[in-house]
């Protein structure tokens, strides 16, 4: 009964006096009647009045005892008996939610002792303000319970009045159960105190068992307080083992944790390493240009594929420096062939012998497979270039000669005109002379040119069973 039954009942009281012919303002009762019947009235009003208390006497009692809890529990088969329902009222611990605890626990299969439990409320301090939601509690012990994990009482109501987000742990940890991957409660405690992650780690676990790779979780731990990212840790290993369980000899990868951990801590993205080690890359050059020996300029791109040396990416050189070291041996390979001719016609010697050159690419952290030239072309004939130059140079040394040696005579044939030695008839002479010269080495060559093309005319129109005529003959 309730404390609103016993309230009622006192009420009723008064009504229950005055029915009975009792005045509540008349302690004497009254004077209409005989004497008897006012005595009988008083006896059965004080009757009424002692089975009205003996009532709420039991009232009290049954609302101490708790009656209905006790007969629900007795219907859960959960085993408490009264006197222990009136103990906890007094003890100031809420028997409704004892029970209720219990008979949510023994119905999915869990059998918690009312003692423990007094015990846990009692030793939080003050019951009635106290931060134990031991329902939520028991709701965690029955989710890990149905999960096929045993979790101690006292263990969760530890972590949970430690602020510990009790459910979410628990969650992981039956992921990780369902997963075979063994992780106690107290460790996972442990790194959602740490301020982790904690379903990161577990996933991360999950990732790295399923793939058969032992990292033990303490590795992992460190990996996160490091700042890096284990997801992505965790899947390049996977990705790696599965690669080289098609590659053979060196082409395996054989990555492992450390390894991978240190590529991600040195803030490059090692799923992408991994698949680039995996795929290979091909990456193209700038236009590289040199000179042959012959003195022909040359112009040509690569194309280099090339594969992570998974092991090198963190301490070796990088992609700039490898395209940088080729595109200087091509440089060298082209100015060290005697002939532009060998290039054009065989390339791919030219890339191989670079290719060969192991030392080459020796401390990076890239392995060339192959080198492909490209848009290979004749860009400059630097040799004839210069031979022009050289060429018009000495012209031009020649007709200042030449000059130099007219005004020389000039100024002989004046000296001679000064001192005598020659008139103006015998210079005309001269001139005609000269002129006379010039006229018959113009015809003559004129003549040999027309001959020459009638030559070449009837070799192109004889028939060609026939050789050509003799003119000498």
């Amino acid at each position: 009964m309730k404390k609103t039954t016993i309230i009622s009942l006192l009420l009723l009281l008064p009504q229950l006096i005055y029915a009975q012919g009792i005045d509540p303002n008349n302690s004497m009762g009254g004077t209409t009647g005989s004497t008897g019947g006012v005595e009988s009235s008083i006896s059965l009003g004080l009757y009424f009045i002692i089975g009205i208390i003996i009532l709420i006497i039991i009232g009290i009692v049954l609302y101490f005892m708790g009656l209905d809890m006790w007969l629900r529990a007795r219907m859960s088969k959960v085993k408490i008996d009264l006197p222990q329902l009136v103990i906890m009222r007094y003890k100031r611990v809420p028997p409704e939610t004892i029970i209720n605890v219990m008979i949510m626990a023994k119905e999915a299969g869990l059998d918690l002792a009312h003692e423990e439990l007094v015990r846990l409320f009692l030793a939080t301090g003050d019951t009635e303000k106290a931060k134990l939601d031991i329902t939520k509690v028991v709701n965690t012990l029955i989710k890990a319970n149905n999960a096929g994990l045993h979790i101690d009482l006292h263990d969760a109501v530890k972590h949970h009045l430690a602020k510990v987000e009790i459910e979410k742990v628990v969650d992981e940890l039956i992921i990780a159960h369902n997963s075979h991957v063994r992780i106690q409660l107290g460790e996972l405690v442990e790194h959602y105190l740490a301020g982790l992650d904690i379903h990161k780690v577990t996933h991360a676990m999950i990732v790295i068992k399923e793939a058969e790779i032992d990292v033990p979780m303490k590795k992992i731990v460190e990996h996160f307080h490091a700042g890096g990212d284990i997801i992505a840790v965790a899947k390049a290993l996977v990705a790696a083992k599965n690669a080289d369980m098609e590659l053979d000899g060196n082409s395996k990868l054989n990555l492992t944790f450390p390894t991978a951990a240190n590529i991600d801590l040195a803030g490059v993205d090692v799923q992408q390493a991994v698949q680039d080690a995996i795929l290979f890359r091909v990456v193209e050059t700038a236009d590289i240009a040199a000179i042959t020996i012959d003195g022909v300029q040359l112009s040509m791109r690569c194309r280099v594929t090339i594969r992570p040396n998974i092991r090198m990416i963190v301490k070796g050189a990088g992609e700039e420096t490898v395209l940088a070291r080729i595109n200087e041996a091509l440089v060298s390979a082209i100015g060290s062939t005697t002939s532009h001719h060998k290039i054009l016609e065989n390339p791919y010697e030219l890339a191989d012998r670079v290719e060969k050159n192991e030392d080459l690419f020796k401390d990076t952290a890239y392995q060339v497979l192959s080198i492909d030239i490209s848009n290979l072309e004749v860009k400059r004939d630097v040799q004839s270039e210069l031979k022009a130059v050289r060429a018009k140079a000495d012209f031009a040394a020649a007709k200042a000669h030449h000059l130099q040696v007219e005004a020389e005579v000039q100024k002989a044939m004046a000296d001679a005109f000064r001192d005598g030695n020659i008139s103006i008839q015998d210079y005309q002479e001269i001139k005609n002379t000269e002129a006379d010269t010039t006229m018959r080495e113009a015809l003559a060559k004129s003549a040999n040119n027309e001959e020459e093309e009638e030559d070449t005319d009837e070799i192109e129109n004889y028939p060609s069973n026939q050789p050509p005529k003799n003119k000498d003959l």
